[in-house]
């Protein structure tokens, strides 16, 4: 799920415009987040999630931006543009 039970700083990710949802290093859909909270869900205890609205007039869908973030473990990058 894209959405939920990031491991994330929470006041980093709350400063964020968009969130991209990466598959294989495609963009597949992009989001405007609302909000940011840690989860309630207790087997995800300190991970966050966010509340948002798909971005339906993107440009970014179907880009490829392996550049950005390489090969890196991490599956969160933040990204100023």
């Amino acid at each position: 799920m894209t959405r939920k039970y990031w491991k994330v700083n929470i006041s980093r990710a709350r400063k964020a415009t968009h969130v991209f949802a990466i598959v294989n290093g495609i963009v597949e859909e992009v989001y405007n987040p609302v909000d940011w909270k840690y989860t309630e869900d207790p087997r995800h205890i300190g991970r966050c999630e966010f509340m948002g609205v798909e971005d339906e007039h993107t440009t970014h869908n179907g880009k490829d931006v392996t550049a950005f973030y390489g090969k890196s473990q991490n599956p969160v990058k933040y990204i100023n543009m």
